[in-house]
């Protein structure tokens, strides 16, 4: 069934990070791909890996073997795709227009948070990276929670944290794990389909609204909180 209506009032916007707010999937997808060659044996096509985003590292890493790995394996290949990751961080870079439409729901009074499946080591390395942290009021990682995402616990979490209603919320994201952990949560979802997941399926989870580019985001989010073109930014 289609997704719930934009709220007329707007007291939180979820957003998720990878493939919305940062175009890092060529630092993902690299960095899984060196893990799931050490480790694995595997030389996985890029699409593949991408089909992978939106899920828990530690979720990915149980893949690609019939044998279920010990703690330790998961233990060491998480470091490795860390190293991985950090290795290739100049790949990764802001969707500026995303990042504006963020400002713009904060400008408005809305309550931000990021609610992603990176870990904690993640986020906390990602928060430090960013010059606009102070326009997050919440973060929910996958180490908060028992259930990541596609789960609509992570949004419940982050919805508890900002003391808001699932009603008045929105959540936007670019995969169908953010469109199903959004629409169990009872928020209205807003697909972008410029990050890891294609149009088609994206459209298959019949979200609210479905956004190509991030320019189309913000201009969404201008008419949606009703501020013109050249609203000024808040300064961090």
């Amino acid at each position: 069934m289609p997704g719930r209506p934009i709220p007329t009032t707007i007291e939180a916007v979820l957003f998720d990070v990878d493939g919305t707010l940062m175009d890092s999937v060529d630092m993902i997808v690299a960095g899984l791909t060196e893990t799931f060659a050490k480790y694995r044996g595997v030389h996985l096509a890029p699409e593949v890996v991408r089909g992978l985003i939106g899920t828990p590292l530690r979720k990915q890493l149980r893949l690609f073997t019939d044998i279920e790995p010990s703690q330790d394996e998961i233990d060491e290949m998480t470091e490795f795709a860390m190293e991985a990751f950090e290795k290739n961080v100049s790949l990764e870079q802001p969707f500026s227009s995303a990042i504006e439409a963020l400002k713009i729901f904060s400008q408005s009074g809305a309550r931000i948070a990021l609610v992603t499946s990176k870990n904690r080591f993640e986020l906390e390395s990602f928060m430090q990276r960013i010059d606009w942290a102070d326009y997050i009021d919440a973060t929910v990682c996958a180490s908060d929670v028992h259930d990541p995402k596609p789960h609509p616990e992570s949004a419940l979490l982050a919805l508890q944290k900002l003391g808001c209603q699932a009603s008045r919320s929105l959540f936007i994201g670019d995969s169908v794990f953010d469109m199903r952990c959004g629409a169990e949560a009872g928020l209205a979802t807003v697909a972008v389909s410029y990050g890891a997941a294609s149009k088609d399926a994206l459209q298959g989870e019949e979200p609210t609204v479905l956004l190509d580019t991030p320019q189309a985001l913000l201009e969404w989010a201008l008419r949606t909180t009703n501020k013109s073109l050249t609203c000024p930014g808040k300064s961090n």
